[in-house]
């Protein structure tokens, strides 16, 4: 039997080897893997049945006449350039700057640099809640410090490949009271800057994002109360292809950390069909809880993650009128939007600008200020339990928690409500996708009234010395709620 290559470079360590043969080596090295094309990843629509190659598996590339490689001589080989390098290098192009990088030619691969990788981290800590009634608790970490450029031959029309290796992990905690959970999907995405590319290659094909995690129903699992789901990923690659010269920029937006945008948690329950999602900013901050997948929920720009208006909230008119719309991610301007995923459909007309924070089954969170000072909230809460509209209110705020005055009687939603109001003493909170609290100091007004079997609440919070001002607006915004 013919020998291996490899082996050929095994006979060569018998004496301490010089520079030109370590070069020698990682060249091989290189040729021994391929690359996959992210765009055989993705099936074309006369193809759609072929199934997609998983980028994170790469085989060593194979000559017709040889026979396949044995991994034992690529694991052996990685740990003589271990040895033979001292310390773990990164392969860089030959440029002035320094960037993260792997050659697209041989020569350049007898450039070596070991320098520190900074790149994003980031923990992230989320509580979620499914329209089936299902509850989870996320805690895990993200990281993306490292990308190369694919050392294949470059497309004909300018571009090239940029190869992201992220680490991912975290567990997934059935908190649902008293009972199991199913678990059908769970996973987290890393956003990077929309502008760069809409198409990010993972083991599934063309996504919006780096996804990691259970992303496919035939992986659902469930969970005893108390039980998790843990997973971590790392060294597998995610690929996005860009313009030749865009690549250096992104290298280097990798190694510092910039390139991250955001991340989003998603988990669905019983079905696939029913997402939710919590969206993070690239610091970690929950910007937006929606019951859709992420990208969904945000505008192209994904400017709810930072970064100025959205593209679409450009677009729309800046005084109300009479055209019903939905709700767009982010930024929302004035005008007459329609809330069709609530428990009760409904339509709304706001005044001023607001950012929306969260909308779904539970409700719809509206909020204004750097750190939310203001907010108008609409949720539902599940007659289960409670009797009068009393209850509802004490369950909100605890006796004491808020000063209020006499409740009045008032309408909501063409149906009898209450209405009471006061300066909150103590922190209450009302649960819609995520936590809406109103702290000490603040006006809070809650209008409260039944439908449908579900107890409808309006939550008006601002601080005390800008509610008279806002109460108006706060008014007008009850007076124009109804149902669809």
């Amino acid at each position: 039997m013919a020998e291996h290559p490899i082996s050929r470079l095994f006979d060569q360590v018998v004496a301490v080897p010089d520079s030109e043969f370590e070069a020698s080596l990682r060249r091989r090295l290189l040729e021994e893997f391929a690359v996959p094309d992210p765009r055989e990843s993705i099936p074309s629509p006369a193809d759609e049945s072929r199934s997609t190659p998983p980028l994170h598996r790469l085989e060593p590339r194979k000559k017709p006449s040889e026979p396949r490689r044995p991994w034992a001589y690529v694991l052996s080989a990685a740990a003589v350039v271990a040895l033979l390098a001292g310390a773990v290098v990164l392969l860089v192009r030959p440029d002035p700057t320094s960037r993260i990088t792997s050659p697209p030619s041989t020569a350049a691969a007898e450039s070596v640099s070991t320098m520190p990788l900074l790149g994003y981290s980031q923990h992230v800590v989320a509580d979620l809640a499914t329209a089936d009634g299902y509850t989870y608790h996320f805690a895990g970490d993200v990281a993306l410090k490292t990308a190369v450029e694919s050392n294949e031959g470059r497309p004909p029309d300018g571009t090239s490949d940029v190869l992201m290796v992220p680490e991912i992990s975290g567990t997934f905690t059935n908190t649902t009271p008293g009972k199991k959970a199913p678990l059908t999907l769970a996973y987290v995405q890393v956003f990077i800057p929309s502008a760069l590319t809409d198409c990010v290659v993972n083991a599934a094909g063309c996504e919006p994002a780096i996804i990691r995690g259970q992303t496919t129903p035939r992986q659902g699992k469930v969970l005893e109360q108390g039980g998790s789901f843990e997973f971590a990923a790392t060294g597998d690659p995610s690929v996005i292809r860009l313009p030749v010269n865009d690549v250096p920029a992104v290298l280097a937006q990798v190694r510092d950390g910039t390139l991250v945008t955001g991340i989003a948690v998603v988990v669905a329950g019983q079905s696939s069909d029913q997402l939710t999602a919590d969206v993070f900013d690239r610091g970690g901050v929950l910007v937006l809880s929606c019951d859709k997948a992420p990208v969904d929920c945000m505008d192209r720009a994904r400017s709810v993650l930072g970064g100025g208006a959205t593209e679409q909230s450009a677009s729309l008119t800046t005084t109300a009128d009479n055209t019903v719309r939905h709700f767009p991610p982010g930024e929302v301007p004035p005008g007459t939007y329609a809330l069709d995923t609530f428990a009760v459909p409904i339509t709304i007309t706001t005044s001023g600008l607001w950012r929306l924070y969260g909308e779904g089954s539970k409700g719809i969170s509206l909020a204004r200020g750097t750190n939310r000072e203001t907010d108008f909230v609409i949720g539902a809460v599940k007659s289960q339990g409670l009797t009068t509209i009393e209850d509802v209110v004490a369950m909100i705020c605890p006796t004491g928690s808020v000063d209020f005055s006499p409740a009045v009687s008032t309408t909501a939603l063409g149906n009898p409500a209450l209405q009471v109001e006061g300066v909150v003493a103590r922190e209450c909170d009302l649960e819609v996708k995520s936590p809406i609290v109103a702290s000490p100091g603040d006006t809070l007004r809650l209008v409260v009234t039944e439908v449908q079997g579900f107890f409808i609440v309006v939550w008006a919070s601002a601080p005390t010395s800008e509610w008279t001002t806002f109460a108006p607006e706060a008014e007008a915004m009850l007076a124009s709620l109804t149902a669809r």
